[in-house]
C-alpha cells in the first residue's frame, strides 16, 4: 500500500529548499573562513572544521589553500565581463557608423564589422555595447 501524501510531501525537497540550503552553506563557509583563519589553524583539521560548519571538506581545504596562497578570507569574484575588450577595439568604427546613420540596426553593424574589418560578433554583443555606450 502506498504511503500517505502527507508523508511524501514532508520528505520532498523543492529546488527552493536546495537553493536555501546552498546559501546557508556559503554563509557557513564564510564563517569558517573567518573563524578558521582567525584561530590561526589551531586544533581543528580542515575536515573537522568543515564538518563543524556543515560544509563539504573539499570547500574547507580549498578555502584554507586560497588563504595561504593569497591571504584572502572570502571567495573570489565570479562572473562579470571578460570579452568586452574585443568590441571596444571597434568602438570608434561603431560610433562613426551610428553617427552616419542614426537608425542603423545591430544586425547591420554586425554585417559592417564582418565585411569591412573581418570581425565577428553576435548581434546581442553589438546591441549591448550600443546600450552601454550610447
Amino acid at each position: 500500500m502506498p504511503e500517505s501524501t502527507a508523508t511524501n510531501a514532508a520528505s520532498y525537497t523543492t529546488p527552493r529548499d536546495t537553493i536555501k540550503e546552498a546559501g546557508m552553506a556559503w554563509r557557513n563557509i564564510r564563517r569558517l573562513a573567518g573563524s578558521r583563519i582567525r584561530s590561526g589553524c589551531s586544533g581543528l583539521s580542515r575536515r573537522a572544521a568543515a564538518a563543524r560548519f556543515g560544509v563539504a571538506a573539499v570547500s574547507a581545504v580549498r578555502l584554507v589553500r586560497e588563504w595561504r596562497e593569497t591571504g584572502a578570507t572570502c571567495a573570489r569574484p565570479q562572473g562579470g565581463d571578460r570579452r568586452s575588450h574585443r568590441v571596444e577595439a571597434y568602438r570608434d568604427i561603431i560610433l562613426a557608423a551610428i553617427k552616419r546613420r542614426v537608425d542603423i540596426t545591430p544586425v547591420e553593424l554586425v554585417e559592417l564589422l564582418r565585411q569591412e574589418h573581418g570581425a565577428s560578433f553576435a548581434t546581442s554583443t553589438i546591441g549591448a555595447f550600443s546600450i552601454v555606450t550610447l
